[in-house]
């Protein structure tokens, strides 16, 4: 479980459990002999014991906070289950027609009377050993999804003061005349490759070629251009930008971003014949044959539906977009102005960006990010409040039976639903990731000079 939550925290738990064994009454098969209906088998006399203990279930985990009105959130993770192991459906009459079959109250036309019972769906659920075990089903990572993997997307929605990164981009020309030797030679290539004359001190192009190609497009060609579109759009638009900041300097600002929200359904398993119950000749005596050569045909599928969004309050402040300061209408201000607008400044995230391999080891984790939340929090003072990370899971376990009946065909669904709702709090104004104890002098400091005292 990746959520953290304080000394005070409480948990609830909300359980229904499943039906016991019971007999169901008015189910059953029919024969018409003696100009009447006759029953010749009770079809469902007995349901069968229930798969899970638990009908449902609901496993609350949060902090009780102080209310009404309720201003502040917290850790939050609630698991409900749905598990109707005992439910009957379908029902009607099921005639054969005008086909004949032999009984022990004698020879004519049968009909069933009555619905059909919930499958047993325990060996194809992947979850089904968890309904019955609190503890697995609500640290289960399938179910519970850790939320580390999302904190890089939070990072994203911290304002950022710089349009471009001059300083990155600067840093960065010490690798142009190798990018540009680089596809020289690859042009060469092409040229021979084309069928022209090959030149005689010429060399052979390298099996690893088609991979050193796509690594320098990806990091190298692409994020340059991207970065001289950067800084063309920042010279065309530098007043537009400085106005803003203006304008948005010192000034919290809400902000709702949806990362995920996503479908996806997965075919667990698929079989011909009856999964639910009543079952055999009897059923089969009802239905018709399709062209696939089957009477019945069932299949089982997992559905998962999952919506990951953050809502937060955001702030920043630099001096140079102060127009309560003197000397804000200085023309050194507006070059103070413009080196922050351009990301001319020089600070860990710029070093670290620039560090090699760095951009490898993001993908295995997010201390890019953390760097970054730092950086802009001791340069351009971007704090938080009221940030919360939401990850939304529902997994249902269907199950659709279809029946071929000469009375028309019928389609019986069941579905077992898991539901888990997840809130992460930031305990820190920096984001998260972060722990209050690990704040450093200058990060109280600059909580100070902002006027804040608590983190919420």
């Amino acid at each position: 479980m990746s959520l953290t939550f304080p000394s005070n925290a409480r948990t609830r738990v909300r359980i229904v459990p499943q039906s016991a064994a019971h007999r169901l009454k008015g189910f059953e098969f029919q024969v018409f002999v003696g100009g009447k209906w006759v029953r010749y088998s009770n079809a469902l006399g007995v349901l069968a014991s229930p798969n899970t203990p638990y009908k449902r279930v609901e496993w609350i985990r949060d902090v009780k906070h102080q209310g009404p009105p309720f201003t502040d959130g917290g850790p939050l993770l609630c698991v409900k289950s749905n598990i109707d192991d005992d439910v009957v459906t379908g029902n009607g009459t099921f005639t054969s027609g005008s086909d004949t079959f032999s009984t022990s109250q004698g020879v004519g036309p049968t009909r069933y009377v009555g619905g059909f019972t919930t499958p047993v769906m325990s060996s194809f659920d992947p979850f089904n050993s968890l309904y019955g075990n609190l503890n697995s089903l609500t640290s289960n990572p399938t179910v519970v999804v850790p939320l580390e993997s999302f904190y890089p997307l939070v990072s994203k929605m911290r304002p950022r003061i710089s349009e471009a990164d001059l300083a990155v981009d600067i840093g960065e020309l010490r690798d142009f005349p190798r990018m540009y030797k680089d596809l020289a030679e690859k042009f060469r290539f092409d040229w021979i490759l084309s069928g022209n004359p090959r030149p005689s001190r010429g060399r052979s192009m390298p099996l690893s070629g088609a991979s050193n190609d796509f690594l320098a497009v990806q990091f190298g060609w692409r994020p340059f251009l991207s970065s001289l579109q950067k800084l063309y759009q920042t010279t065309q638009n530098a007043s537009t930008l400085i106005k803003s900041l203006i304008q948005r300097n010192a000034k919290w600002d809400k902000r709702v971003r949806v990362f995920i929200e996503d479908e996806q359904t997965e075919q667990l398993i698929t079989g011909n014949g009856m999964k639910v119950s009543p079952s055999g000749s009897d059923v089969d005596n009802l239905c018709f044959v399709d062209g696939s050569g089957r009477r019945q045909y069932w299949s089982a599928t997992k559905r998962t539906q999952r919506r990951v969004w953050c809502s937060g309050q955001f702030r920043f402040y630099r001096p140079e977009f102060d127009p309560s300061l003197s000397g804000f209408d200085s023309n050194w201000n507006y070059v103070q102005q413009l080196i922050t607008l351009y990301g001319a400044r020089v600070n860990p995230s710029v070093i670290y960006r620039l560090t090699p391999w760095t951009w490898l080891i993001d993908w295995f984790a997010n201390v890019g990010s953390i760097i970054e939340q730092l950086s802009l929090a001791a340069n351009d003072a971007v704090v938080s409040k009221e940030l919360y990370l939401m990850h939304r899971q529902e997994i249902v376990i269907d199950l659709q039976q279809v029946i071929n009946f000469k009375d028309g065909v019928r389609t019986l669904n069941f579905s077992r639903i898991l539901d888990v709702k997840q809130r992460d709090h930031a305990v820190t104004p920096f984001g998260f990731g972060l722990q209050p104890n690990s704040l450093s002098g200058m990060q109280y400091a600059i909580l100070a000079a902002l006027g804040i005292s608590r983190f919420r």
